[in-house]
């Protein structure tokens, strides 16, 4: 999707709850939203845990910035990036204190080296021609200190399916790491963490599963996302981890 057509399709998410937009615009209650974003939060905050943050955190895709939000509340520094302006509009005056930029489509405007890590929320579905998304992960890798993280979530299916009416491409997890290696980034994790068609969620959705317990359905997503290949009727979020070696 050429940038013109990304900052349309993501700023016509700012219309109505844009925070719930970025993740699933039909879920009316918000309790689906609220435990896609428990899970994303988890593994990124455990990812961070073990990684040296001697600078800040790059938020890329940050949208109105939620994960930036969350991160900035237990301590670390973070910049958020995206590429739509009505997104970054609306973080910007609910997150008043949260440092938003925003992202030309090719080129991010920091300087070599400067963040510690980067987290990315399901973003790289949406760049559908492969050598583009090369070309955009060389640039994060450029902003990337040696020895920097590159964490990410995304979603991946048993063959790669492009969904026209949500403007984006699911790529087999091997198409990703190949993808993501040949931009000099050296792979540490890839797993399936959640099935976007578990049968939980659905109970979840409609309220019928107390918070309390959600952290158990986080981790029977994560116990059978290690036994089971991702299934032909649904796609799995996909946590991957990268590293930029000091010899990169």
């Amino acid at each position: 999707m050429g940038v013109d057509r990304q900052k349309k399709f993501w700023d016509s998410m700012a219309g109505n709850d844009p925070d719930a937009g970025v993740i699933d615009p039909n879920d009316i209650l918000g309790y689906k939203n609220s435990y896609v974003c428990q899970l994303r939060n988890f593994y990124f905050i455990n990812s961070l845990k073990h990684q040296a943050c001697n600078g800040p955190i790059l938020d890329f895709g940050c949208g109105t910035g939620l994960v930036g939000d969350f991160l900035g509340e237990r301590g670390y520094q973070v910049v958020g990036a995206d590429i739509a302006p009505k997104l970054l509009s609306h973080g910007k005056k609910v997150r008043p204190s949260m440092n938003l930029v925003q992202f030309d489509g090719e080129n991010l405007p920091f300087k070599d080296a400067c963040f510690s890590a980067i987290v990315v929320y399901v973003v790289f579905n949406y760049i559908e021609d492969d050598q583009e998304l090369v070309k955009l992960l060389s640039e994060l890798h450029r902003v990337l200190k040696p020895n920097g993280k590159l964490i990410a979530i995304e979603q991946t299916s048993h063959r790669r399916t492009t969904i026209d009416s949500e403007h984006k491409t699911l790529r087999r997890k091997e198409e990703y790491l190949n993808i993501i290696e040949e931009a000099k980034f050296t792979i540490e994790t890839c797993k399936t963490v959640r099935f976007g068609k578990f049968p939980f969620i659905y109970l979840i959705r409609f309220g019928l599963v107390p918070s309390r317990l959600t952290p158990i359905v986080r981790k029977l997503e994560a116990f059978f996302g290690g036994l089971l290949k991702a299934p032909r009727f649904t796609y799995v979020d996909s946590f991957i981890v990268a590293k930029k070696t000091q010899f990169d």
